[in-house]
């Protein structure tokens, strides 16, 4: 199975490839949904290209934004930078570009986006049929399910996510975003709500309003109730008069920088959907993917950083490369641990999205292994769903007097990136990323193995001593014992 890490920029790609990916995939600025925060121009991503071709490894471009007019405009750019540049194939969700891409360039080898939410094999059989030659598939189908589409088109690679941050929303189709900020996620300009932190008022309104708690100036008058989608300069508002006859009863959410300003939180018969995802985390269960007919295996990422990028490729890697080790299989599991993430979860894997597990303990027959979160009924009369019922559990959910804190989480923290070492010295010359001091006990990741390390000698540039460096500091030297190669990473245990 091929091993796809994710690209951000060119620094990134190469760390990506030096830790052992495959490919990688990375944006095409203003068409990727990743546009706002690649780190791509058009030079930096050409030369990301030939670096990849270089190595004889492969190279994705997303181009999977849903295009509106103004797009189709300005794509005819793009058309001449991916026939001067010849990527290994173009990932894209709208079929408006994908007719374009046709046309323009016939012999361009395309893959069907995870945004196109392919969940049954008549569709997958549509696009194959299309001359679609993968498709990354939606991430609410359970192992079974991609079986079935694997033995239904036997000839159509097929790729998934088996690592990262999952989307509240159905195979990434936002509109969370849009409506509470006017960014749009389909265009690639996600502001990430789902993770933001909420405060959860469950009381009838007017009593906050005698308490106080909603500021004079957002209260407006009027007939007009809070009903999602309102007017921008309505959003989060209540009226006086609706206050005045009885108050909009129900549940309501009050974002931390956003005080007085109050959502309503609509469910259905399962619950509500409003927050953030668990990450996914698939590295035990590789061999099942293999045999249910998967040829890639995606990490999530553009938006991480190198170190995340390297530490969690490099565990894919060695998992792919000993699939019978278990034991290694179990360390290299313990090892995503030391990044930053999110409790970790199978997604729909092995369960339909009914099944999932919410964050918050309740009855087993109300959401399996994890507990539900379900808020007191609203009224159904009126009421209209605007999120799918997905897997959502993060968010930091303030109720009452407690905390339900979805946050993330790490074993350890990245302390330095290795620039280049001094052999005649024994010095090596290292990014500060955090707090680093004599004697702190460290370890060196490698694209290999893991060494522990303890600091004994700091200088600074200009070799003069130094017992600490701080977070931003520049560039330091470092003195060790073996050679440090460029690109290593030294992190210290929390």
């Amino acid at each position: 199975m091929e091993l796809l890490s994710p690209a951000g920029s060119l620094d990134k790609l190469k760390i990506a490839l030096e830790y052992g990916a495959d490919a990688v995939y990375a944006g095409l600025p203003d068409f990727s949904l990743r546009a706002k925060t690649t780190e791509f121009n058009a030079s930096s991503l050409e030369e990301g290209i030939r670096y990849t071709k270089k190595l004889d490894k492969k190279i994705y471009l997303t181009l999977n934004i849903f295009a509106h007019n103004d797009k189709l405009k300005t794509f005819q750019k793009q058309i001449s930078f991916l026939k001067k540049t010849q990527p290994h194939a173009v990932i894209f969700s709208d079929p408006g570009l994908f007719s374009l891409l046709r046309e323009k360039l016939p012999q361009q080898e395309l893959h069907l986006s995870t945004q196109a939410n392919c969940t049954n094999w008549k569709h997958a059989e549509f696009w194959f049929k299309q001359g679609v030659k993968r498709i990354i598939l939606a991430r609410e189908l359970t192992l079974k399910e991609i079986s079935e589409i694997h033995r239904k088109v036997p000839k159509l690679e097929l790729e998934i996510f088996v690592h990262g941050a999952m989307c509240m929303s159905y195979s990434g189709r936002c509109l969370l975003s849009l409506f509470l900020t006017g960014r749009d996620a389909n265009q690639g300009d996600c502001a990430h709500a789902c993770r933001w932190q909420y405060k959860v008022h469950t009381s009838p309104l007017p009593s906050l309003l005698r308490r106080g708690e909603i500021p004079a100036p957002l209260i407006e008058g009027g007939e007009e109730t809070y009903l999602p989608p309102l007017p921008r300069e309505n959003r989060g508002r209540v009226t006086t008069s609706s206050l005045a006859k009885g108050g909009q009863r129900g549940v309501f959410l009050e974002e931390e920088f956003r005080p007085g300003e109050f959502i309503p939180l609509e469910e259905d018969q399962h619950g509500t959907y409003l927050f953030s995802s668990k990450d996914l985390c698939m590295i035990e269960y590789l061999a099942k993917m293999q045999k249910a007919g998967i040829c890639s295996l995606k990490i999530e990422g553009r938006s991480k950083t190198a170190y995340y990028v390297a530490a969690v490729t490099r565990a894919y890697r060695q998992a792919l490369d000993h699939p019978k080790n278990e034991k290694l299989i179990q360390e290299l599991r313990q090892e995503l641990e030391t990044i930053s993430h999110r409790e970790y979860s199978t997604g729909f894997y092995f369960n339909p999205p009914r099944n999932q597990q919410h964050p918050l303990n309740c009855p087993p027959d109300k959401g399996g292994e994890g507990g539900c979160f379900s808020l007191p009924s609203l009224p159904r009369r009126g009421r209209r769903g605007l999120f799918s019922p997905l897997p959502l559990y993060k968010g930091k959910i303030k109720r009452g007097s407690q905390d339900y804190s979805g946050h993330y989480t790490s074993t350890h923290t990245v302390i330095s990136r290795v620039v280049k070492y001094h052999s005649h010295s024994g010095l090596a010359e290292i990014e500060v990323l955090n707090q680093i001091k004599l004697n702190d006990q460290l370890e060196i990741l490698t694209p290999g193995q893991i060494h522990q390390f303890q600091v004994t000698e700091l200088f600074s540039l200009q070799k003069q001593p130094l017992t600490i460096a701080h977070g931003g500091h520049k560039n330091i030297l470092l003195k060790t014992s073996c050679p440090l190669e460029p690109d290593w990473f030294l992190r210290k245990k929390l």
